[in-house]
This record gives structure tokens, C-alpha cells and sequence, in this order.
């Protein structure tokens, strides 16, 4: 007998055989299958129809599914096994053969099914749970290092990043992305750090980064250098009126 499927996509039997739509497939063991009330259903509703008479002699054992069970089943969100697949594994569980799984009464042939769908649920809903697990837990990695689960900062958060920068004299704006924004920030603290550092050496040595002293210590040597009689003024540099007292005051101590 070939049955023809006339759904939109593939279909089940109740023995695993899956028919694609559209195509006549031969199914040689038909008699003891259409007697399903699911496959009564489709053929009812035309969704399944039949052509070519009875099948050939002595067809092979198949093993009977289940009148309860859905052709294609739902074990958990976007995750599902054809009835064919859940009658295997469950013959196989049994250890029975075809001939005794098929003699089984029809609630004890449900109740293994059911036991194997469960099983199957169980398995599909914790895989989908480590999953979830894992996603939350690269999110919050993500969160730690700076960042969110998308890789951006909540808009507050760019904000402070944006008032940072323009505190460090950098011309950012709105359109740069957040590891942008770090990365040019990280940099120029890195090198106002590094100033700072050469800032302490220079004033430990007697001056100061820039080279002169603050307005009051250049007075200071200027008023120096007035009691030494150096005709300086406040156009002299630091170095120069240092230097230049230094020699006036060895000049001094010699004498």
C-alpha cells in the first residue's frame, strides 16, 4: 500500500516511518497501522490518503506505538522527538520482543511510552537549564570586567566615562563605543601618572616640571640675588637665577 502524505510537513506512523509530504511511500505492514485512532484521524481528514491495494505477502514485524501519543512531541522549547524514535527506546528498555512488545495491553504499552518521554523531558528541560546557567554566567563576567552582556555600558554608566574623558582633555563623544572610550581614558591616565612621577623628581631635585619655581619661591631668588648684587630680573629663568647665585655665593664663601 502506498500512503500519501498531504500535510505541509513530514508526518509520523505510529511505527516510526516517517512520510514527507507530497510523495506516496510504500508501507508494507498498512493493515495493522491503520487501524490507529491517529491515523484514522488523518485519513478522516484527508491529511493521509491510500492507493494500490493490499501490501505484499508476509510483511515484517513492526512495533505498535501508541493511540495517545502525538506523532511529533514537545519536550521542551524549541526541542522535540518523533513518536517512531520514543517507541524505539522504549522496546528497547524493555528488552521485549517485537512479537511480546506488540502483545503487551495497551496501558502497559502506554505507561512504558510515557515513562520514556518523561525521561526524555527531564533531559531536554536540564539542558536547556545549563545552558541558561552558562549564559547568565558569561553575562556576569562580562558585567565584571566593565562590560554587560552585550558589551556596552548602560547609558549612565557612558556617561561617566564621557565626563572622565573630557576631564583628561580628551575630544571624545556619543558615537564612540565603551572600550573605546576605556582605552583612551586607561592611556591618558597612564601618562598623566607618568608626569606626576616625573613632576616629584623634578621638584626633589629643586625645580619643578615645567622648569620654574611657583611665582613666591622665584621672588625669593630674585631677592637673593638682589642682596648678592646680581643685576637679575623676572625674565630670568629658575636655572639661570639658580645657577647664577650658586656661583655668587661660591665667589662669596671664598672670599
Amino acid at each position: 500500500m502506498k500512503i500519501t502524505n498531504n500535510h505541509k510537513g513530514p508526518l509520523g506512523l505510529p511505527d516510526g516511518t516517517i512520510l514527507p509530504p507530497g510523495e506516496a511511500t510504500p508501507i508494507a505492514n498498512w493493515d495493522a497501522l491503520k487501524g490507529n485512532a491517529v491515523v484514522q484521524g488523518w485519513l478522516k481528514g484527508k491529511i493521509l490518503s491510500a492507493e494500490g491495494g493490499k501490501a505484499s505477502a508476509a510483511p515484517q514485524e513492526t512495533l505498535l506505538g501508541s493511540n495517545v501519543l502525538p506523532a511529533n512531541i514537545e519536550l521542551a522549547e524549541g526541542v522535540s522527538v518523533q513518536l517512531g524514535e520514543v517507541v524505539r527506546r522504549a522496546h528497547e528498555a524493555t528488552g521485549l520482543s517485537v512479537a511480546d512488545w506488540n502483545a503487551l495491553e495497551d496501558g502497559d504499552r502506554e505507561a512504558e511510552l510515557a515513562a520514556v518521554v518523561r525521561e526524555l523531558q527531564s533531559a531536554a528541560e536540564a539542558e536547556a537549564e545549563a545552558k541558561k546557567g552558562a549564559a547568565a554566567a558569561d553575562a556576569e563576567k562580562v558585567k565584571a570586567s566593565g562590560g554587560t552582556a552585550t558589551g556596552t555600558l548602560p547609558s549612565s554608566d557612558k556617561d561617566v566615562l564621557l565626563a572622565r574623558a573630557k576631564e583628561l582633555g580628551i575630544e571624545a563623544n556619543r558615537t564612540w563605543g565603551v572600550p573605546k572610550l576605556q582605552a583612551t581614558i586607561a592611556e591618558a591616565e597612564a601618562k598623566k601618572g607618568a608626569a606626576a612621577a616625573d613632576a616629584e623628581k623634578v621638584k626633589a631635585s629643586g625645580g619643578t616640571a615645567t622648569g620654574t619655581l611657583p611665582s613666591s619661591d622665584k621672588d625669593v631668588l630674585l631677592a637673593r640675588a638682589k642682596e648678592l648684587g646680581i643685576e637679575a630680573n623676572r625674565t630670568w629663568g629658575v636655572p639661570k637665577l639658580q645657577a647664577t647665585i650658586a656661583e655668587a655665593e661660591a665667589k662669596k664663601g671664598e672670599g
